[in-house]
């Protein structure tokens, strides 16, 4: 047998009360003076030691009724090892945020710590699991780990969180909160059970630049909560800087007598809304002398201008001073560095001064950008040797006698762009064996005294991306004199030719066929002059550029990477990639880079060329003021709070006592034992009644 509350048993020793009531003899209450006793001596009271019990039964069934009424409060059960509900305990799953802001002073330490506790405490029948969060999670102890070494759980999570430091990224929360139940849902699909109780331990400073957008969607299991285990700043004194702006501007150099280009760089500066600094001092790091200071009160921002730098000062750090925390002082800015893309042009050289000729409008429009750095090569035929190194070709028909179209096919499998001008229609040997869909016919168009507009142009493709812009959309200035019919048998392997753009007359004017990984485009029309007015119009410029783009070479302002971006490597062949560290990194299966540090990281391609990227800290990283709870609470997060207490998950003695109640109220012992003790109250009172009045002397 065993007590549901087996402190109930004390009450037990009020036994002990009918007991000193028996051996109490009570004198007679009522006293009556008769005279003629006056003269007797009275009689001594009997000791207590040598009192005795005179009505044992009475005495008996009082004690029972006392014990009865112990045991039946005391919850008497039987317990049975197949009975009894097994005790499968909770389940924790404890996140650590690792992201940049957790670098303040000992922030990790102190959630490592916490960490740490949590695991130690579970019971053995407990799961737990352990992971860190910044931008993405990764799991340091699962589940089926778990299962496998319990023994060894605590010692081996320290040992891992110990191995662990806090990165650059920033802290995708809601990311990370919507993991880890898929790790809880995933652990019940595999146990093919009922699902356990489970606590999900988040332990961050919760600084309210985290991302909460998953969690506005997020469905939550029922036997889920979640609790926050907050990291507290020591103060909030920070400002916070960030690239706004970049300006060219030339500056007259006295000593060497020339305009030398400067770059006038703006950032903005913020600080926290519980700070107690506001002077503030900016710098480049090349540069500690200069100085740029300015004043700054707390929850406000402003845009600062820094010292100007020569382009040929290479990359610079813009350094922040005045706050307590630098883990957000810093700017990394490279210099410009335009990519360089190689471009050939079958024809002649000298009509790149003529006029009337495409080479002469190709070459205008090809002119070195901040981004871009074309390089236009005219030959005279094409094959293996004049493609090396090339991305973007541009075959004019009436020249197309000498190219090789078994190489050209092969460099466009590559990746290669392949721009075939129908200038003429004559027949050429090449463009047919480059045709990847059956039999293409070309013929030149009827003459009208008319000219011909475009009626349709995909602006979604993107070798049309430009003109996805409504501004640029409208080509109704563009006029064809002359161009091409061309039609084809959709016959053969590979997809078929798409056409981008049509004239007013159905007959296709772009068409884009893919070769292997390049592109072959045809233009039914030439750009120049006896052509059409297209190199001409103000459509030419972005056309052409937007051709380089679909090569990869997007000709647009240098983008501002931070930390979780992948490197813009483009089509060029990277040999090498080296992070911040020094340290060389590999390539993902896809061949992208995506970076992990602030600093700069150096690009070094197949032709030698070194490209350098400036990675920064995510701006959102430094809002470090508290998140409120309110966010969290609007967001639908079942937090553990005076709300949330009935679904508070429980421990392996809370389970077993469960288990217990559970299998008591099935027995009902303790109506039994009222029954008894109401028999036992009943003849007591009987037997009481009836018992012989004690004779007083």
């Amino acid at each position: 047998m065993t007590w549901l509350f087996p402190l109930y048993l004390l009450g037990a020793g009020a036994v002990i009360a009918p007991i000193l009531l028996h051996l109490r003899r009570r004198p007679p209450q009522d006293r009556v003076e008769f005279s003629s006793l006056m003269f007797l001596d009275a009689s001594e009271r009997l000791p207590v030691r040598n009192r005795r019990i005179e009505n044992w039964l009475l005495l008996a069934l009082r004690c029972l009724a006392i014990l009865l009424l112990a045991g039946m409060f005391a919850r008497p059960w039987w317990s049975s090892a197949s009975a009894m509900p097994k005790a499968d305990g909770s389940r924790w799953i404890v996140l650590v945020d690792s992201s940049a802001s957790m670098r303040r002073g000992d922030m990790w330490d102190r959630a490592v710590a916490v960490a740490r506790k949590i695991v130690a405490d579970a019971a053995a029948v407990d799961q737990v699991a352990v992971g860190v969060f910044d931008r993405s999670v990764q799991m340091l102890w699962s589940f089926d780990e778990d299962q496998r070494a319990v023994s060894a759980r605590a010692a081996g999570v320290s040992q891992r969180l110990t191995a662990v430091k806090p990165g650059w990224s920033g802290t995708k929360l809601g990311t990370a909160m919507m993991e880890a139940v898929s790790w809880a849902g995933a652990r019940d699909s595999l146990a093919g059970g009922g699902k356990r109780a489970t606590r999900l331990v988040v332990i961050s400073d919760l600084q309210e630049g985290a991302s909460l957008e998953e969690l506005s969607t997020a469905v939550w299991p029922r036997e889920l909560t979640v609790e926050f285990r907050r990291i507290e700043a020591p103060d909030l004194n920070n400002f916070s800087v960030q690239l706004a702006a970049t300006v060219d501007e030339n500056v007259d150099d006295e000593a060497a007598t020339k305009v030398v280009l400067k770059r006038g760089d703006r950032v903005r500066v913020s600080n926290a809304r519980g700070s107690s600094v506001t002077d503030l001092a900016l710098h480049w790091q090349s540069r500690p002398n200069e100085l740029s200071q300015g004043y700054l009160p707390a929850g406000t921002s402003r845009v600062m201008a820094v010292a100007a730098r020569a382009e040929t000062d290479g990359p610079g750090v813009l350094v922040l001073s005045g706050d307590t925390w630098d883990f957000d002082n810093r700017v990394f800015v490279a210099p410009p560095q335009p990519l360089n893309v190689r471009l050939t042009y079958v024809g002649e050289a000298k009509t790149r001064d003529e006029a009337a000729s495409p080479l002469f409008f190709l070459s205008r429009v090809l002119q070195p950008t901040p981004s871009l750095t074309p390089e236009l090569i005219v030959t005279e035929s094409l094959d293996a040797s004049s493609l090396a190194g090339v991305q973007v070709a541009f075959v004019p028909n009436s020249s197309a006698a000498k190219v090789n179209a078994a190489d050209v096919k092969a460099w466009i499998s590559k990746g290669g762009l392949l721009v075939w001008v129908m200038d003429d229609a004559k027949s050429s040997a090449a463009f047919p064996a480059l045709w990847p869909r059956g039999d293409v016919v070309l013929t030149e168009a009827a003459e009208s005294d008319d000219y011909r507009l475009l009626g349709e142009l995909n602006a979604q493709h993107p070798l049309l991306h430009p003109f996805d812009d409504a501004r640029l959309r409208d080509l109704t200035k563009v006029r064809f004199w002359h161009h091409r019919a061309m039609k084809w048998s959709d016959k053969g392997e590979g997809s078929a030719p798409e056409v981008l753009a049509s004239f007013d007359n159905q007959d296709p004017a772009m068409v884009a066929a893919s070769i292997g990984n390049g592109t072959l485009l045809v233009l039914t029309a030439g750009w120049h002059p006896r052509d059409s007015q297209l190199a001409l119009s103000t459509k030419f410029v972005p056309l052409v550029f937007g051709w380089l783009e679909a090569a990869g070479y997007a000709h647009q302002e240098q983008q501002r990477l931070v930390v979780g971006d992948a490197l813009p490597l483009g089509k060029t062949a990277v040999t090498a990639v080296v992070a911040p560290d020094g340290a060389t990194v590999v390539p993902a299966a896809d061949g992208s880079v995506v970076t992990e540090q602030i600093g700069f990281y150096k690009v070094r391609s197949a032709d030698g060329a070194e490209h350098v990227h400036a990675v920064n800290l995510p701006p959102e990283e430094g809002r470090v003021m508290p998140l409120e709870d309110a966010r969290l609470r609007d967001a639908g997060v079942p937090m553990v709070g005076a709300a949330a207490q009935e679904s508070l998950p429980v421990g392996a003695e809370e389970s077993q006592r469960l288990a217990a109640t559970e299998q008591e109220a099935q027995q009902r012992v303790w109506w039994w034992i009222l029954i008894g003790l109401l028999a036992v109250l009943v003849a007591e009172t009987w037997v009481a009644g009836r018992r012989t009045p004690v004779t007083t002397t």
